[in-house]
């Protein structure tokens, strides 16, 4: 199998290098190694180094000293983010200073393309942000468990809010009667929360149920309404 510029790049940093990029030590990050290797490498494959070291931390010492690591390296992105964007606007304005903002026929197209257009399709993933204690969050999770089912391709993570424990999530999607054969596949993962909420939505107002979609690099928040997002799809 032909490696990646990408794969070749990680593989080729040192432990000490990968550990100090997420600001951990050489222990810390022996630690992440091994809890990826277990159970969490499961449940969250994705998960980044310091919020599963955070998730699995034993004491709130520990915690905390993980979420100071994970708000730096937030506040840092988000500024350079921020510092990246403000510069694109401005090359925008300077090489097209009689471009209206929008263009409204193009919106219009968009818009009405957009109410033919199925809310997922294969090749996408659902993300579902719930807590263990919502029924709008059960009847989400089991509608769209039976949508990763009929379309193939389609990828659902649920991520769990609060201080929960393992045996708790677990416990939820067996009362819920999540199909087992699809988190073997892996298209169907239970994970911590871990701040992901805050993280892709950045509006503290949000309230579980909340669903995401995921499609490339671009995310959108759906509808978390099974019977709405049943009529989107054309279905009744």
């Amino acid at each position: 199998m032909e490696q990646t510029p990408i794969q070749r790049s990680t593989s080729s940093l040192t432990t000490t290098e990968q550990a100090s990029r997420w600001g951990l030590t050489l222990e810390d990050w022996a630690q992440y190694q091994s809890l990826m290797t277990g159970p969490r490498g499961i449940w969250s494959p994705n998960l980044d180094p310091v919020t599963a070291l955070g998730v699995n931390a034993d004491t709130d010492t520990e915690r905390r000293r993980y979420a100071e690591i994970l708000v730096r390296l937030e506040r840092e992105r988000t500024m350079r983010e921020l510092a990246f964007e403000k510069v694109v606007q401005q090359v925008k304005r300077e090489l097209y200073p009689n471009e209206p903002l929008l263009d409204l026929e193009k919106l219009k197209t968009l818009l009405e393309a957009r109410t033919r257009e199925p809310p997922y399709r294969a090749g996408d993933c659902i993300l579902l942000l719930v807590n263990l204690d919502c029924g709008a969050c059960d009847r989400l999770a089991q509608y769209l468990a039976s949508e990763v089912q009929s379309l193939p391709g389609l990828q659902l993570d649920v991520y769990v809010v609060g201080g929960v424990r393992d045996e708790d999530i677990e416990a939820w999607a067996t009362r819920l009667k999540l199909p087992q054969a699809l988190v073997q596949q892996g298209r169907l993962t239970l994970n911590h929360d871990g701040d992901t909420l805050s993280r892709l939505t950045r509006d503290p107002a949000l309230t579980v149920p909340v669903l995401i979609r995921a499609r490339g690099e671009a995310f959108e928040i759906l509808p978390s309404d099974p019977i709405v997002l049943a009529r989107w799809n054309g279905r009744r």
